[in-house]
């Protein structure tokens, strides 16, 4: 019974996502550009802070799918020859792939709405320094909600707020709930 209903569900979900391909022309090119300060409290060691941009193209009324890089400040701990721990922080790159899903065109019609509300997914690659070693890469993901507001045609701002995850490996980097703002750009 659940997996009829997953599939009567998906058929209506894909039917409504070619008829709105089909009637409006939402295809677009965003450009999301984001910072945030580091942080350090004193009883942990908190996130540091980031430049983040990120690529996308509206698919269609629902999906919009791109590619996201930024910088980081990362941590690297180091001993040495008397035994002594020390740590330097050198920026980091990182990358990986993005989809936001729209939810107002399941709602409304919202071609003319400058406000926008969307389920953002993002995955990727994160460097990072294990203790007296070299560089290595481990994965992160980032699950939540994000809105825009489009001040003009093609300039907005965006907020989005949800659960981050980066590898166990990462000192400051494991659990988070994460809040990014920033600056949207659309083009048509």
């Amino acid at each position: 019974m659940n997996k009829l209903i997953l599939i009567i569900g998906f058929i209506a979900c894909s039917a409504l996502m070619l008829s709105a391909q089909k009637t409006e022309d939402f295809s677009s090119l965003k450009i999301r550009i984001s910072a945030w300060p580091g942080s350090s409290p004193k009883s942990q060691l908190k996130k540091s802070g980031y430049v983040n941009a990120e690529l996308s193209y509206r698919l269609n009324a629902f999906v919009e799918a791109g590619l996201s890089t930024g910088v980081f400040q990362g941590i690297k701990f180091q001993s040495d020859d008397d035994g002594n721990i020390t740590s330097k922080k050198p920026y980091l790159l990182y990358f990986g792939p993005h989809a936001n899903l729209h939810i107002l065109p399941f709602i409304i019609d919202n071609s003319k709405l400058r406000f926008d509300f969307y389920l953002a997914g993002k995955a990727g690659w994160k460097p990072y320094y294990p203790y007296n070693e070299k560089l290595k890469l481990s994965t992160f993901y980032f699950l939540g909600a994000g809105t825009s507001y489009f001040i003009t045609k093609n300039i907005g701002l965006f907020a989005e707020y949800g659960y981050y995850k980066a590898g166990s490996q990462i000192v400051n980097d494991s659990k988070n709930s994460e809040f990014r703002l920033g600056l949207v750009f659309q083009f048509f």
